[in-house]
């Protein structure tokens, strides 16, 4: 089975709780749109349950009892904070997946949106362990604009896709662990450098794949939608004002139908500046030497 997996920040590190709720019912229904006869869940683990109407027979809530990581809002949490939060829910929600013993795990923020084929794609090369995601969009939320992306795994917490069983070997945990596990405990059983920038980022991935010696390939598609100026996302970013406005075309691609398309016109302008960040985009990725620790 492929397995979707998300982490929700703890409710006292968010600036408006009810704001990544609302995000992460966008990401859910992005992720549940997928077009594929193979079977497919979606797990989320948290601190508590969101009040959200979802299809119980793909969404699965993993709810965790760690304390918040600091006392930060949204981007003001430490990085570090950050990382700590995420990658031991990400840990936890693994060991709770034993018990279905999954096949591939894509690993995606909490209000980001992925391509509606991607799992029968992957689906499709069963004999490739690791994928990531080269090529998608930087979506503007509060804008309404998307750009061109390519190289997205500098940037994006939701590009990689793991064979389940070797993400186990590369993370390697203390046995004694388990799905309830303490956070301390998991900080203690959990080598502190893949806790922190495997399972908590997203730029160790490509160079620690290679140490194992395992083949990597990138989805030849426009994968993902990297969400920004929510107002939540960690990185604070916004960008994407030279893009172009956001059509029901991508919307649907990604299974939006929540978000109205923008009404905004394409411009021979809108067209040119896009092209030309799309282009940027490109030959940065091109030139990015891809045997670094961190990408």
């Amino acid at each position: 089975m492929f397995f979707f997996v998300t982490t929700l920040r703890h409710p006292d590190n968010a600036k408006d709780y009810q704001r990544v709720i609302d995000l992460l019912s966008i990401t859910i229904e992005s992720v549940c749109s997928q077009q594929t006869s193979v079977a497919y869940k979606f797990l989320i683990v948290c601190n508590k349950k969101p009040k959200i109407s979802v299809d119980e027979s793909k969404v699965i809530f993993h709810i965790v009892d760690f304390p918040p990581p600091g006392l930060g809002k949204a981007n003001q949490l430490s990085f570090d904070s950050f990382l700590i939060d995420k990658g031991t829910k990400i840990a936890a929600g693994l060991l709770f997946l034993k018990r279905y013993s999954p096949s591939k795990i894509f690993i995606i923020d909490a209000d980001d949106w992925v391509h509606n084929k991607i799992v029968d794609h992957v689906a499709a090369t069963p004999n490739t362990d690791f994928w990531y995601a080269n090529g998608g969009y930087l979506v503007n939320l509060g804008d309404k604009k998307s750009i061109r992306k390519y190289g997205l795994c500098r940037y994006c917490g939701s590009t990689f896709i793991y064979d389940y069983k070797k993400l186990l070997e590369m993370v390697s945990f203390d046995n004694q662990l388990n799905e309830n596990s303490s956070k301390e405990e998991m900080i203690a059983g959990i080598e502190r450098f893949p806790l922190l920038n495997i399972l908590g980022n997203h730029r160790y991935q490509l160079a620690y794949i290679r140490k194992f010696g395992w083949q990597f390939k990138p989805i030849p598609s426009k994968a993902i939608c990297w969400v920004v100026n929510t107002g939540e996302n960690h990185s604070g970013k916004t960008g994407g004002q030279q893009g172009l406005p956001l059509k029901s075309s991508l919307l649907s691609q990604f299974g939006i139908t929540s978000i109205l398309a923008s009404e905004e016109k394409v411009t021979i302008a809108s067209y040119i500046s896009e092209a030309i960040e799309k282009l940027k985009s490109y030959l940065g990725w091109l030139v990015t030497d891809k045997t670094k620790t961190k990408v």
